[in-house]
């Protein structure tokens, strides 16, 4: 956003088959981030998680 001061980062997960969608902002792009995410992502999904495909542009 254009008033805010510092970077923000946007994690999001996105199920392909349902369409249902987790996301969760952090200020970096650590690793201890990514545990974070994927903890959270774990806790809050409501189908269970077989596999994990990622796209990182950097």
């Amino acid at each position: 956003m254009q008033d805010e001061t510092s970077r923000r980062y946007l994690f999001a997960a996105i199920d392909r088959a349902t369409r249902w969608v987790f996301m969760h902002i952090y200020g970096d792009m650590t690793e201890a981030s990514g545990i974070n995410f994927l903890r959270r992502l774990k806790l809050a999904s409501p189908i269970k998680i077989n596999k994990i495909l990622t796209d990182n542009v950097s």
